[in-house]
């Protein structure tokens, strides 16, 4: 039942996925000097710090919304190390409508971001791996008569991304039941108020996405950015979903920015008039088209 996402770190939940810098550091002099001369040079960090926090309209999951459509507070830190190693925790609010028994998402994710080797040292690779935590959150908080059985929202999934200059291609696949759909919960004939024909059928384990993203400083300050996806769902019928997103984002200064965009999603049916896990009648097209606000504070 729970629809799911710019992709995160992926999105990304979800996702306003952002990347550490390994900053190298480098010296210039007008004249030749002798060795017993030479000033010495301290060595860059082999740690760095850095995150954000966020102000959104939205929280969008490769598409999807995750707040019902109301806006998200949101918070990013990661610690690279001089290697290319890194790990980071994302956290965020959601909606209970989504995910019954909890208001919270919390990620936790690592990996080794590097260069290719000998001829494609041109080509940066990203290899990692990111559980998506729901605290509280379970299909069995749900608010109808026919209880669900018990199933986590929470979610593993492993992801690679290949980077040259302004374009990015990247994938990831499930480890786990994708955010907790099965039969009990998601199936064929009552599972998508949109669509009684769409479903799961067998074990979401092992669903999978693709997208491909395009990030262009086109002035002092300005970029321009757009993605494009596919998200499958393991032995499903009529769920999966393309989404796309073009925006811009602008940088006040080293802390601030600000970023706009628009998010569209294909056609499919089963995520329109989406029935709210609260049971409380409400009901979102979680996968509407639809414009995108943000603040974000840089540190």
């Amino acid at each position: 039942m729970k629809a799911m996402s710019e992709s995160k770190t992926g999105s990304y939940k979800k996702r306003f996925t952002m990347q550490a810098a390994v900053l190298l550091c480098c010296f210039a002099s007008g004249s030749i000097l002798a060795a017993e001369d030479a000033v010495p040079v301290s060595p860059g960090p082999e740690f760095t710090l850095a995150g954000n926090v966020s102000l959104a309209n939205d929280y969008l999951f490769r598409g999807i919304s995750q707040t019902w459509g109301k806006p998200a507070l949101q918070f990013l830190a990661e610690v690279s190390h001089a290697s290319g190693l890194y790990g980071g925790v994302f956290a965020s609010n959601v909606s209970d409508q989504m995910y019954p028994g909890t208001h919270m998402e919390l990620d936790v994710y690592g990996g080794k971001r590097g260069k290719l080797p000998g001829a494609m040292s041109m080509l940066n690779y990203d290899l990692g791996l990111i559980y998506i935590y729901y605290p509280g959150g379970n299909y069995d908080e749900a608010k109808f008569a026919q209880r669900y059985a018990s199933s986590k929202f929470n979610t593993a999934e492993i992801y690679a991304s290949l980077n040259y200059k302004w374009l990015t291609v990247k994938a990831g696949r499930t480890l786990t039941e994708f955010f907790g759909w099965n039969t009990n919960n998601s199936g064929v004939g009552g599972g998508f108020y949109g669509d009684s024909e769409a479903g799961v059928t067998g074990s979401t384990r092992g669903s999978w996405y693709a997208e491909g993203a395009l990030n262009v400083d086109v002035a002092a300050g300005w970029s321009l950015n757009a993605v494009a996806g596919h998200q499958t769902i393991a032995d499903s019928k009529d769920l999966n979903w393309d989404y796309y997103k073009l925006g811009t984002v602008y940088s006040f200064n080293k802390a601030w920015a600000g970023s706009l965009g628009y998010s569209a999603t294909s056609d499919t049916k089963a995520y329109r008039n989406f029935w709210g896990l609260q049971n409380t009648g409400s009901t979102y097209d979680v996968a509407r088209n639809r414009a995108l606000v943000a603040v974000t504070y840089n540190f």
